[in-house]
């Protein structure tokens, strides 16, 4: 499988409906579809909220691999809970972060 353009990803344009690296040299994706294909149009709203969405996807995806990589992270460790309680705390806020990135953006 293809490994996907490193992130992290940002809104670009105008109608703040294409998706680049941070740099803006490297368009990920357009969804403000209606000069290529007129029945795909969405609602500009609807668009710039999957903008948004997608964007995020790098910063989601880490969040997920924080949650699994470590056998710790899933569960507080009865022999190490200072341990346990960072490395949720640490997951917990890299989550809300990308979350923010969605629905706050």
């Amino acid at each position: 499988m293809a490994k996907h353009s490193p992130g992290p990803w940002s809104i670009h344009g105008d109608n703040k409906t294409l998706i680049g690296d941070n740099s803006g040299k490297m368009m990920i994706a357009d969804v403000l579809h209606k000069h290529i294909c007129p029945q795909w149009n969405r609602p500009l709203e609807e668009a710039q909220a999957n903008a948004r969405l997608i964007a995020a996807a790098p910063d989601l995806l880490a969040t997920l691999l924080l949650c699994i990589t470590d056998d710790n992270a899933a569960s507080m460790n009865a022999d190490k809970p200072e341990y346990a309680k960072r490395r949720l705390k640490h997951i917990n806020e890299i989550a809300r972060e990308a979350i923010h990135k969605v629905l706050d953006n």
